[in-house]
């Protein structure tokens, strides 16, 4: 008898905590990659790397992403647009100009690398990046990518 009533209060926390469980909605499976040096995305024929630096901030901004950071020492921008729940997430861009190593005085590379991050509520809530397929990149980051190319193309 000593054995069931030491038994109980465990097989009714256990159950508890499976039914808590069952009643959640499936997070979405978290990318572990860390964001992390892309390859270059476009090369822009310039020798005005200022300059260049103010239109890809332009283009940033054009695209709806708000600029967190953008230094124009290094030519560094990271930048994020915010969607409204549910889920709670957001898109994240990182951008950053290079002197291209061949050319230093005449054309400059651009960097771009891209995430997706929704809220998931565990043990704790946290923003972590999630996996997502390459149509909906193309729709969350596709403009913003073009109008960097099309930085690219001009004369």
């Amino acid at each position: 008898m000593k054995l069931s009533t030491q038994l109980g209060p465990l097989i009714a926390l256990a159950t508890l905590q499976a039914t808590a469980a069952c009643a959640q909605n499936q997070a979405p499976q978290v990318d572990p990659a860390p964001l992390e040096r892309p390859a270059r995305l476009v090369p822009i024929d310039t020798h005005d790397i200022d300059s260049t630096f103010g239109k890809v901030r332009a283009a940033v901004i054009a695209s709806g992403f708000v600029i967190s950071t953008a230094d124009p020492d290094t030519y560094f921008i990271d930048a994020r647009r915010p969607f409204a729940g549910p889920p709670r997430s957001y898109d994240r861009v990182i951008i950053w100009l290079e002197r291209n190593i061949q050319k230093p005085l005449a054309r400059v590379d651009v960097f771009l690398e891209y995430g997706h991050f929704e809220e998931i509520i565990a043990e704790q809530t946290d923003y972590l990046r999630v996996v997502v397929e390459t149509p909906y990149i193309d729709s969350h980051v596709g403009p913003l990518k073009k109008r960097l190319l099309d930085l690219g193309n001009q004369p």
